[in-house]
């Protein structure tokens, strides 16, 4: 499958060139996630970044065997140059880009079981990339699901108040990998009317509703999914938010309910 990529007519409104090498290597690896995480037929609604999980993960290449480390490196195929790159990527640099009304925020965090000992390398290694590691009594439910609770309140501005229970606290836990990821931001090309509109759902027949919906009359950059059967491709368009250095990307399948 190949991406068609255009400019928008603005001509404030520049196509941003690749800052990374590993792109390829994060999209492989987000298909995949979310082709073995959700149901197939399951039609809730998710919301989960790839990214976060593939490189907290690739942290602990130093900590696994010669045969686990390569069945990881195989599936998350990220080195330690990937991760520095991704670091710096979420990590704001006041001096390389203007103030934007955007707030992002990322954070990883482990907590180690007091039950046993970490290899030295690898606590070295967590270490020298910036891995936060706690010492967590996992055979207290209550306390260790309070102090997972509150880093995650603390990480995300008290936007996630809960990621577990006490009763989903396994006693025998050994390590437990923690990631936040928080980002507000503000359109560049702002909304300026909601009208109503139609919204279908899966289902036989489709169930069609009105609902709300932004509109907005812009050039923007857009394109196309080319595949060997078009009914199996996508459109997108891309919506730049404040400073057009981060945007959202929509993608509409061209056969109904099939993403």
């Amino acid at each position: 499958t190949s991406m068609d990529r255009q400019p928008a007519g603005d001509a404030g409104l520049e196509v941003p060139k690749p800052s990374v090498r590993y792109d390829k290597k994060v999209m492989d690896f987000a298909v995949k996630l979310f082709q073995k995480a959700f149901p197939s037929d399951d039609t809730s609604n998710y919301i989960i970044s790839p990214i976060m999980v593939q490189s907290l993960l690739s942290y602990l290449f130093d900590g696994a065997s010669n045969a686990t480390r390569l069945e990881m490196e195989s599936v998350l195929q990220l080195n330690m140059n990937d991760l520095h790159d991704i670091e710096r990527a979420l990590t704001p640099q006041a001096d390389q880009e203007p103030i934007t009304k955007n707030k992002l925020d990322s954070a990883s965090q482990i907590f180690k079981s007091t039950t046993f000992e970490l290899l030295p390398a690898f606590r070295d290694s967590l270490k020298n990339n910036h891995v936060p590691l706690s010492e967590m009594d996992f055979s207290n439910p209550r306390l260790a699901s309070e102090t997972i609770n509150n880093w995650a309140r603390e990480k995300t501005r008290q936007r996630i108040q809960e990621v577990v229970d006490e009763k989903s606290i396994d006693p025998q836990t050994k390590l437990f990998l923690m990631n936040a990821l928080y980002f507000n931001g503000t359109w560049l090309n702002k909304f300026p009317k909601t009208e109503r509109g139609a919204f279908y759902v899966s289902g036989q027949p489709p169930i069609r509703s009105s609902v709300n919906m932004m509109f907005l009359t812009k050039e923007l950059r857009n394109g196309n999914t080319r595949t060997d059967d078009s009914a199996h491709g996508m459109t997108w368009i891309e919506l730049p938010y404040d400073g057009d250095r981060m945007s959202m990307i929509l993608f509409l399948p061209n056969e109904q309910f099939q993403l």
